[in-house]
């Protein structure tokens, strides 16, 4: 069985590299976010078995974490959180109001399924990221379509990308745990593995803006 995390991987590679090859401007919120990206690998093992359990070939840490983990998300996120800025050639992001905190409901969103197992952990990494998007939005509305436009570019590119795996290696489909899930797909792929892309691309695009805050300097987008 092919290597599919690996491929996903090398492909994401791609066009991080490419990122940080076009935008000099960016380097450092590319750079920054994918090292989160890659941190937050470890949250693999609250997701296998749970939501899924892959079913073709990975280079296994443990039974439920792999290599991949880390590599997928570090490019994952340098590249979901810029890709609004690439594709428009915006600069960084503005943020005056936003205030830190607002990331610490990240986790404790995210960990409250420890106290509800019924419902699947997928669902609560897409409402905590969601949750704190909408209140970025509501400390800084004049990027509120800029959010919204990074999470909705992402649904596409990894609608997009998930197609073409889906049908190209079988394996994937036999590695989600469908009986915990909505049961609403695209063309086979669960919902929930789309809107985890939307919800990330709302959310990771302002965390550099947020940590550096640097906003007296920043250009306006």
């Amino acid at each position: 069985m092919a290597y599919v995390y690996l491929i996903a991987s090398f492909i994401m590679a791609i066009f991080w590299a490419i990122f940080f090859i076009i935008r000099k401007d960016l380097r450092k919120k590319i750079l920054f976010t994918s090292l989160i990206g890659g941190i937050l690998g470890f949250t693999e093992i609250f997701f296998v078995p749970n939501y899924w359990n892959p079913q073709f070939e990975v280079f296994k840490i443990r039974n439920d974490l792999f290599f991949e983990s880390f590599i997928f998300t570090f490019f994952l996120a340098g590249f979901s959180s810029t890709l609004y800025q690439v594709i428009f050639r915006k600069p960084l992001f503005k943020v005056e109001k936003i205030k830190r905190r607002i990331l610490l409901l990240l986790p404790i969103i995210f960990f409250i399924y420890i106290l509800i197992p019924e419902i699947n952990v997928i669902f609560f990494s897409i409402s905590s990221m969601l949750i704190v998007s909408f209140l970025f939005y509501l400390s800084e509305k004049k990027i509120g379509k800029a959010i919204l436009i990074n999470g909705i570019l992402n649904f596409t590119f990894f609608t997009s990308l998930y197609l073409f795996f889906w049908n190209l290696f079988p394996s994937i489909q036999t590695s989600y745990n469908y009986e915990v899930l909505s049961g609403i797909n695209i063309t086979g792929i669960p919902i929930e593995e789309l809107l985890f892309y939307f919800a990330m691309g709302t959310n990771f695009c302002l965390f550099y803006e947020i940590l550096n805050k640097r906003s007296k300097n920043l250009k306006s987008q």
